[in-house]
């Protein structure tokens, strides 16, 4: 029997997909759980905090406000996704929901240079075409905010896979019981390897 206080089984998925399969892998491998830990991007900042991160990268808050926008109204459509599995983990088991990583501001912020010139140098590229041409300018500027957002996810990929590693970490160090991670399907094996030597949180294998 192991002495580690959180038995964790990582529930990686996309995000508005059909998450039944994820559910019943959860009744086969636990009889109760505990807490349920689940990615959210964004936190509670203030409003000033908010502001002034929007004038550091405003190509990339505005995207990731509007792609999580469209992705809770989809999944409120459908009745698939994240927040279905984990309305279900919690109808099951009466578990204690956990959020974890909230990087976006803190990423901004800890980066502020880094995330002005990836912002502006597009945007004075837009700039420059518009005094030339309208329609393409719209066009690349449809672009340039498609690129950084698929830009803003790879760069913080591993960043994030460490932050919602280290909140189930901290977590654990009060914690005990069963537990689910809901996250993206990307972030699995990094949270999987970040944790592999955690001396709180022992990690169950999906083949049980």
């Amino acid at each position: 029997m192991s002495d580690k206080q959180i038995k964790l089984l990582p529930l990686g998925g996309w995000h508005n997909g059909d998450s039944s399969d994820r559910f019943e892998l959860t009744k086969k491998t636990f009889d109760s759980v505990d807490t349920v830990y689940i990615e959210n991007i964004a936190g509670n900042e203030s409003l000033n905090a908010k502001i002034i991160n929007f004038f550091r990268a405003p190509l990339i808050l505005p995207v990731v406000w509007l792609v999580t926008y469209l992705m809770n109204k989809l999944a409120s459509l459908t009745g698939k996704g994240d927040g279905k599995l984990k309305e279900d983990i919690i109808e099951e088991y009466d578990a204690e929901v956990v959020e974890i990583d909230k990087s976006l501001h803190p990423t901004i912020s800890a980066s502020a240079r880094y995330w002005l010139l990836s912002n502006y140098a597009p945007l004075f590229g837009v700039y420059i075409l518009l005094r030339g041409n309208l329609i393409i300018a719209v066009m690349f500027f449809a672009l340039v905010e498609v690129s950084m957002f698929i830009f803003y996810l790879a760069v913080t990929l591993y960043g994030r896979d460490s932050k919602m590693a280290l909140d189930i970490e901290q977590h654990a160090q009060s914690h005990s019981g069963n537990a689910c991670a809901i996250v993206g399907k990307h972030h699995e094996k990094g949270i999987i390897d970040k944790l592999a030597n955690s001396s709180n949180v022992q990690i169950v294998s999906q083949d049980n």
